[in-house]
């Protein structure tokens, strides 16, 4: 007959032995994870510490370089701004354009290059029968060579003007040395497209080019006032700059930080203007920049 082994049960000093082998057994896996988290945290102050440390090769700037550095950043921002603006404004421009061009009678809307086309007729069509507007471009050896800049800047605001008139002038630039003068060249370096002007230069002076009969020389120290323009004559525009302001129609009220002479273009504006309204207030309010100071008697 098979015997059997009888099983002995635990005592409560056995259970109480294994439970407390159990907790020391966890209590060393939770000093590992502890010890094991602590290296890494460590590790990362050491790394840290060590790029602290690191010089770095950027010279500290001194409070004259941070003022200037400075002052590059606001003029960047503002030439930003401003080619932002001048954008806008340019797409108010053709969107108004665009609206008041006349579609109901199902026309086509131009193109850039039929606007440009119809642009070029009008100024060669102007250098028929358009009123004959000179500018006197022999004083050039009076000027400094950034007067000589500016005067360049202006002749080009002036033909912008001319190009964009409803009726456009023909121009001439007489006395103009093209050969051993510098303002051309200076007008090339500064107008895109200087060379291709729908304008008469002339190398000789007015007197040599246009009969005297026919000659209106405007100028702030004459005794006769403008007051209309003559189709049968030509009117010339010192080509430096016009001392005063239309006395007849208009007076000094404040006295101005600016400059109270009238740039080429601003006189051949006046005149533009006139041409099309035939009215003196319009045309010097509408042409002559309210920081001259100036205002309509």
């Amino acid at each position: 007959m098979a015997t059997q082994e009888n099983e002995t049960e635990p005592t409560s000093n056995d259970i109480s032995n294994h439970f407390e082998s159990c907790l020391d057994a966890n209590n060393e896996t939770v000093n590992e994870i502890t010890n094991t988290t602590d290296i890494r945290k460590k590790i990362d102050e050491t790394q840290c510490d060590n790029e602290d440390s690191v010089p770095t090769n950027k010279p500290r700037l001194t409070k004259s370089e941070k003022k200037k550095l400075k002052h590059e950043r606001i003029l960047e921002s503002k030439k930003e701004s401003r080619k932002q603006k001048k954008h806008e404004r340019k797409e108010r421009i053709r969107a108004n354009k665009m609206e008041n061009l006349d579609n109901e009678k199902g026309e086509d809307i131009p193109s850039k290059r039929e606007i440009k086309e119809k642009i070029v007729d009008k100024l060669n069509e102007s250098l028929v029968c358009g009123q004959r507007i000179c500018v006197d471009l022999s004083m050039e050896h009076l000027m400094s060579e950034k007067e000589k800049s500016k005067l360049a800047q202006q002749l080009g605001r002036l033909y912008g003007v001319n190009r964009h008139a409803e009726y456009p002038a023909h121009l001439y630039f007489c006395g103009f040395d093209k050969t051993e003068g510098t303002l051309y060249k200076e007008c090339i370096r500064k107008n895109s497209g200087f060379e291709k002007y729908i304008v008469e230069i002339r190398e000789q002076t007015f007197m040599d080019v246009f009969d005297m009969d026919e000659l209106i020389y405007l100028s702030p120290d004459a005794k006769e006032t403008l007051t209309d323009i003559d189709p049968t004559k030509v009117y010339i525009i010192g080509g430096v700059v016009d001392e005063s302001v239309a006395k007849e129609y208009m007076e000094k009220v404040e006295q101005s930080s600016h400059s109270s002479i009238l740039a080429v273009n601003q006189v051949f504006e006046i005149l533009m203007t006139f041409i099309e309204t035939h009215d003196w207030c319009t045309a010097l309010s509408n042409s002559v920049p309210k920081r001259k100071g100036y205002v309509i008697k």
